[in-house]
This record gives C-alpha cells, sequence and structure tokens, in this order.
C-alpha cells in the first residue's frame, strides 16, 4: 500500500515565535526566532532592563537552542576606538584646513565652530568599557547613575562660542548706572559654566 502521507511545510507564521534569550550578565531580550533555520528573524531588544548603550544588532550573538544571546563587547569596544581615531584625525585636518594658523588652537579647544562643522563625535567609549566589566548602570539593571558617569549620560548645553577678537571681558553699558544690576555685571566669557545637575548618584 502505497503511503500517501506527505509531511505538510510549515509557513512561515508557524514557524516563528517569541522568545527570552538571557545575555551573559543575566539580562533578558527578546526576539523573534524561526524554529527551522534556528536563527532571530527580528531585532533583538531588551525585555526586563533598560539599554541605555543603545547596543547595536551587530554586537548581539544570539543562540536560539540554548535561549542564550552573547554581547561581543571587546569588537564592540575595538570598533569604537577605531572611530575615535578616525575623528580625532578629521577634527586636526579640518582645524587646519580652515583655520590656519589658529588650527592647532581651534583643535586643541574643540571649539564649536570646528565641532560643527565635523559634526558628532562617535559613541563613547568609556561606558561600554564600563559595561563589559558588569557596571550596573552602564548595563541597565540599576538607576543609581556613578558620578563619573554624569558626562556620558546627561545632555550637555550648546558650547558659548567665543571669538578671538571677542574674547575681552564685556561691559554692559548699565554697569556705569548702577554696577549690581543683573545686566550690568562684567562677566567673563571663558568662565561661563553649565549648571551641574542634580539628581541621585552612587559613588561606584
Amino acid at each position: 500500500m502505497p503511503n500517501d502521507f506527505v509531511p505538510k511545510e510549515l509557513d512561515q507564521a508557524a514557524r516563528r515565535e517569541s522568545a527570552t534569550l538571557t545575555d551573559q550578565y543575566g539580562r533578558k531580550w527578546q526576539a523573534i526566532i524561526d524554529t527551522i533555520a534556528r536563527g532571530t528573524c527580528s531585532a533583538v531588544g531588551p525585555k526586563n532592563f533598560t539599554d541605555r548603550l543603545d547596543t547595536p544588532q551587530k554586537y548581539l550573538r544570539a543562540d536560539t537552542s540554548e535561549r542564550t544571546l552573547h554581547v561581543d563587547f571587546d569588537t564592540w569596544i575595538g570598533d569604537l576606538e577605531y572611530a575615535h581615531k578616525l575623528y580625532d584625525d578629521q577634527l586636526r585636518d579640518t582645524a587646519l584646513a580652515l583655520f590656519g594658523e589658529n588650527g592647532p588652537k581651534m583643535y586643541e579647544d574643540r571649539a564649536p565652530a570646528l565641532m560643527r562643522h565635523v559634526g558628532e563625535a562617535p559613541q563613547p567609549v568609556e561606558p561600554v568599557k564600563a559595561a563589559r566589566t558588569g557596571n550596573r548602570y552602564c548595563l541597565g539593571i540599576s538607576d543609581a547613575m556613578p558620578l563619573w558617569a554624569v558626562p556620558f549620560f546627561t545632555k550637555p548645553l550648546a558650547p558659548v562660542e567665543v571669538f578671538p577678537d571677542a574674547e575681552e571681558e564685556y561691559l554692559d553699558v548699565e554697569e556705569e548706572a548702577d554696577p549690581e544690576a543683573m545686566g550690568g555685571k562684567r562677566v567673563n566669557p571663558r568662565n561661563l559654566k553649565g549648571q551641574f545637575l542634580k539628581g541621585q548618584f552612587a559613588e561606584v
């Protein structure tokens, strides 16, 4: 008697399921996996934590059979360090090309005009290194921000651009009439600083 049974091929929807993957730090990630191909077929996203570092997908190594995920911090950090070197070279070359003899100073001071022209720097590498060593804030499993991390996770105030011919102290015209008036105080632009953001910080 001939065997007329032909296994039915699963359609795409039947082959896919939601899965929770656990990384080397115990964090939970979620993804859609293909149960036949045993690979992810969606972006992998955080499930029970805040991914403060916006981990790029290319550094996430999923093992769907074991329901595990490995964050390849070593490759990530190496790529960032190389990107920062290229960025620094671009800053220096652009400063010399645009500002001539003032270029070295513009480069050292990270002058706003130079930074606007070149664009934003790559992602800071320090928080990624801290996450690799298990820093709970950088890993997104604690809300206690270390003091050293404040500059990396708070949005800086817009820089005050001071041109070379305008670096002397400014004197408001009201000072002669009322030296104590708020609008009549002498201000040195070199001393302008942003206010430090208040909050709960950890000493680790």
